[in-house]
């Protein structure tokens, strides 16, 4: 695990490609649809309530958020946004509250250029 998030702008690319096309291969193409679908919902709930839980200033929800939305990111190929939640989730474990917390403003803007990028 990098001890740093990969830097969004130094990405080669927003979303691998090759895990991309690996999901859809190990899925039918009825369901790979709708699991993305999924996936673009919950991703845009997830960075709210991420937002809400940053203004209640409380970090073992955001650290629970970021667990589960790192998965998820890299599920779908999106490595930049999984190693920046995961990083941000490893400052919540480490009591590094408010260098996450600063950090954790980024996750809206990798959100949606991962979005995009999925939606192409």
């Amino acid at each position: 695990m990098p001890s740093q998030p990969i830097p969004l702008a130094e990405a080669a690319s927003i979303i691998d490609r090759n895990v991309l096309a690996q999901l859809q291969a190990d899925m039918s193409e009825e369901v790979y649809p709708q699991l993305l679908a999924l996936f673009l919902a919950q991703g845009a709930e997830r960075v709210e309530t991420i937002e809400e839980v940053l203004a209640k200033d409380d970090v073992a929800a955001l650290a629970n958020e970021l667990h589960a939305f790192k998965s998820e990111a890299a599920t779908f190929g999106a490595i930049p946004l999984a190693a920046l939640v995961s990083h941000i989730h490893l400052l919540c474990h480490q009591g590094k509250k408010e260098q996450a917390f600063a950090e954790a403003a980024a996750i809206r803007a990798a959100w949606l250029l991962v979005s995009a990028a999925l939606q192409q």
